[in-house]
């Protein structure tokens, strides 16, 4: 989403650490979190007629004390500041734990931080994350703007029980402090397969499945058994992610979602994002020292090391770049999304 390659939070912060300082990386950190999503994109989402928005939390957002539940005042500020911009622009807002402590997949997306992955034993990092969640219930109860809660981002276990027993978990643990929001649970295999789940584990859920078309175009036969699953367990689907495709997809795409009554709303991945081989919504202009960055820190092996200062500004330049008004929406895109 910042330019090219696939690598974590924790790699991007800790090799910027070594291209210019722990001062510039932290910058840069609290820089993202200022202005790629700042109060005017939330207005933009309302304006082009959305109402909702997926809202993706690494948990070393607010738990930065490895194995402690510790929460940062900085990231609770953080989201109360988004949910506050909901309330004004009347928007719905999901809870996202993108990333769960000790990593619950080997994707990049899951950010171990190069720990090995151990969500999926009965360790620190499972009570770590149910933690977690009860806080965040305790916090967002009665917040009307809060639909939900997506419990875990695309969950890689090895043994579905492994995913299906934390689930039991996290729903008790949330359900003592937020019996009123609706809980989204997702598929094993990276939010597709839901064969651990026998029956609905909450009265006030939805099974909710990611779907991409990069391997194959399997989207008529996913949909056609995740109906039957709806329909067997009196459950309503919810479509946490798609995107990444070109205009005719992502509009028959919409198109298909419609015509499932069982489907309760989508969210499209992601709202705003460096170039790609893809159209997006919302692209930004990556300058060119940031590029040069970027490739150093996804092949620091193949690529010239930038120096101190050339990296500085380059840090400085991408943090305009990445502000609403410096970036560019597609709206063919938002026609195929949302047609008027």
């Amino acid at each position: 989403m910042f330019s090219e390659g696939f690598i974590s939070e924790t790699e991007i912060l800790t090799r910027l650490e070594t291209l210019a300082g722990r001062d510039a990386a932290q910058a840069f950190r609290r820089g993202i979190y200022s202005n790629f999503i700042a109060a005017g994109d939330l207005r933009k989402i309302a304006a082009l007629g959305f109402n909702s928005v997926r809202v993706p939390v690494n948990y070393r957002l607010l738990d930065n004390q490895a194995h402690k539940a510790v929460y940062e005042e900085a990231g609770w500020q953080l989201l109360d500041r988004l949910l506050d911009w909901c309330d004004q622009y009347h928007l719905y807002a999901v809870f996202d734990l993108h990333a769960a402590p000790g990593g619950q997949s080997g994707l990049f997306m899951a950010d171990r931080g190069g720990a090995k992955l151990s969500l999926w034993e009965p360790t620190e990092h499972q009570r770590q994350t149910v933690a977690l969640w009860h806080a965040l219930a305790a916090r967002y109860k009665t917040r009307r703007c809060v639909a939900g809660y997506d419990l875990i981002n695309e969950p890689g276990p090895s043994r579905g029980s492994q995913w299906s027993d934390l689930t039991r978990q996290l729903v008790e643990t949330i359900r003592a402090e937020d019996r009123q929001h609706l809980l989204f649970i997702e598929g094993g295999s990276l939010a597709t397969d839901f064969s651990m789940f026998g029956k609905p584990l909450d009265a006030n859920m939805a099974y909710s499945f990611h779907i991409y078309t990069w391997f194959g175009d399997d989207r008529s036969q996913r949909l056609t058994d995740y109906q039957m699953l709806a329909r067997k367990q009196n459950v309503p689907r919810w479509v946490g992610e798609f995107g990444e495709n070109n205009y005719k997809m992502i509009g028959s795409t919409v198109k298909m979602f419609d015509e499932h009554p069982e489907i309760c709303g989508w969210a499209f991945w992601p709202w705003k994002r460096a170039p790609t081989s893809h159209p997006g919504l919302v692209t930004v202009k990556v300058p060119a020292g940031w590029q040069k960055v970027m490739a150093w820190i996804n092949h620091p092996i193949l690529r010239q090391k930038p120096a101190t200062a050339e990296t500085r500004e380059a840090i400085k330049e991408f943090l305009e770049a990445v502000k609403l008004e410096n970036g560019q929406l597609d709206k063919q895109m938002w026609q195929e999304l949302l047609p008027q």
